[in-house]
């Protein structure tokens, strides 16, 4: 197994802007922590919408069609169970 040698970071030349990059990193980082202690409640019903929206679309892609209110129902047992019954199919 290698080791990284970070002391060899100190002897690298790096563009100023690099630099930059780094601070503006560490500042985002901030912030985000900053929404995610703040705004908890939103960004959990932020996820949840992007799975449903996740699973509409890959489920598109696999030839899978359903209304928009079935998905909701059955993402929001899934997402509420952490498990999915299995359920008969409907006709649309």
């Amino acid at each position: 197994m290698r080791k990284f040698n970070y002391l060899k970071l100190m002897e690298l030349s790096l563009p100023v802007s690099i630099y930059h990059t780094i601070a503006k990193i560490h500042e985002y980082k901030g912030k985000q922590e900053l929404y995610v202690e703040n705004y908890s409640d939103i960004l959990e019903k932020m996820i949840d919408v992007a799975k449903i929206q996740s699973t509409k679309s890959s489920n598109a892609i696999e030839g899978i069609y359903t209304s928009d209110t079935r998905l909701k129902e059955l993402m929001s047992e899934l997402l509420t169970t952490n498990t999915l019954r299995v359920l008969e199919p409907r006709v649309f």
